[in-house]
């Protein structure tokens, strides 16, 4: 990988990052919404769909810890990457920027990507369980 490049995921990790920070910023308002409650003081949700809200809220959060860890991650081995490619650039000017990385930096961030998408999965079943039970 060219150090570009490293620079590049870093930034696509970072953008992502501020993206969802902001999607879910907006989640959370409209959450409190839905929560508000009346003059009885009564929640306005159903008691069934918080199980589901649950696993979307959980969903979420390991979304944007995906993120943030991906951030992390890359921001780090781009520096390290750059400091590499500065001190090879000042013993041989002619050296390469490609660089190889160590794929375990990845591990963590397939986890985070799995449980977010088996969270939403499992939100899902449970509303289309809970939708489809309403109706019959």
């Amino acid at each position: 990988m060219k150090l570009t490049e490293y620079k590049e995921t870093y930034e696509d990790h970072s953008h992502t990052l501020s993206n969802i920070n902001r999607s879910i910023a907006f989640a959370g308002i409209a959450v409190v919404w839905i929560f508000k409650r009346t003059e009885a003081e009564k929640v306005l949700i159903d008691d069934e769909f918080l199980f589901p809200l649950l696993f979307f809220i959980a969903g979420l959060g390991f979304d944007i810890l995906q993120y943030v860890y991906q951030t992390i991650a890359w921001y780090i081995v781009f520096r390290k990457k750059e400091k590499q490619f500065q001190e090879e650039r000042n013993n041989n000017p002619n050296s390469s920027d490609e660089f190889e990385h160590d794929y375990s930096i990845t591990y963590p961030a397939w986890t985070l990507f799995s449980l977010k998408i088996l969270c939403v999965i499992i939100g899902f079943i449970i509303l289309f369980v809970k939708l489809f039970e309403q109706l019959f």
